[in-house]
């Protein structure tokens, strides 16, 4: 698998993720604003904090995920410039040394 299809893979899996960390987001947000007028719950209080401090422990590795797959986009889009451009400049060559004429210069 190259790296293009990586990171492609990869890319599909952050995005999913993203999505179960929102519905994820929402629900405990949800069940937070249910749960705030129960003071009495002091358990169940300190569950929801337990999950707000889990969600926002994977949201920045999230964010992490995301910066390094950026980079590697960034990194794998240079390469691609770069192998483009030494393709144009070896394309030249040939015709600069004769190197279609090899074989005749070797009989």
């Amino acid at each position: 698998e190259s790296r293009a299809e990586k990171s492609t893979s990869q890319i599909t899996q952050n995005e999913s993720r993203i999505q179960e960390l929102a519905q994820m987001k929402t629900l405990m947000t949800q069940g937070i604003d249910s749960k705030s007028h129960l003071s009495g719950n002091s358990d169940g209080m300190k569950e929801m904090e337990g999950l707000a401090r889990n969600l926002q422990s994977r949201l920045s590795v999230l964010e992490k995920n995301k910066a390094q797959r950026d980079r590697q986009d960034s990194a794998i889009v240079n390469a691609k410039a770069g192998i483009g451009h030494l393709r144009e400049k070896l394309s030249i060559l040939p015709d600069e040394l004769n190197v279609d004429n090899i074989d005749s210069i070797q009989s």
